[in-house]
């Protein structure tokens, strides 16, 4: 509710897939015109111990029975814009790191009409389907001093690169204050903040 009121609407807002009644707080995000997407649990590095749930897409399991999965994780809530591979702060590398499983993701997620979002930073643009990857974490720590030194290097990207994109693992109060404090003056910088969907990609053809 806090990042809903206080973030600018061009910030994109992921929902986990097992939120119980994310109703409301989808509703209000989308009055105020933010884009909203879904966090898709994906295999992390870690795992068992860092355990993203009972329907996350897992490298120890069949591509039909994490088909299964993605479809029911796709039906969740309705009405995002995409998914982007990471649940909070779980960002699905061990899944992604398998090709087959991830460009049978890409492809089911394509077919059903959704953006990808890889919140890996350095990798390439997904190749299957409309999406981007992120160009820094901004939570990893989620402390003031290393969110502010993470929202210089995003603004540096920007720069160099012509655009970027962040990612904020968790809407943390101490994340949100900064997000929204730095989101205030960009413009003043030359910069525009714009929707994750902006910023996508096209497929890359298969050679």
């Amino acid at each position: 509710a806090q990042a809903i009121q206080s973030l600018p609407v061009a910030v994109g807002l992921a929902f986990s897939p097992y939120a119980t009644e994310p109703g409301p707080l989808l509703q209000q995000a989308r009055l105020r015109g933010f884009e909203t997407l879904l966090a898709l649990p994906l295999e992390p590095t870690g795992f068992p111990l860092n355990d993203p749930g009972p329907r996350a897409l897992l490298t120890g399991l069949s591509r039909a029975e994490n088909a299964q999965r993605l479809e029911w994780l796709l039906r969740r809530h309705g009405g995002h814009v995409g998914v982007v591979g990471a649940l909070g702060p779980l960002r699905g590398e061990r899944f992604a790191a398998l090709p087959d499983q991830f460009e049978a993701m890409q492809r089911q997620v394509e077919a059903a009409g959704f953006l990808y979002i890889d919140p890996r930073p350095g990798q390439p643009a997904p190749r299957l389907v409309w999406g981007r990857s992120v160009d820094v974490v901004l939570d990893a720590p989620s402390t003031r001093a290393e969110i502010e030194l993470r929202l210089t290097q995003l603004e540096r990207a920007a720069r160099e690169r012509g655009s970027a994109m962040g990612y904020l693992g968790e809407a943390t109060p101490v994340a949100v204050e900064r997000v929204s404090a730095w989101a205030a003056a960009v413009s003043a910088r030359g910069l525009v903040l714009v929707p994750p969907s902006a910023l996508m990609l096209p497929p890359r053809p298969e050679n």
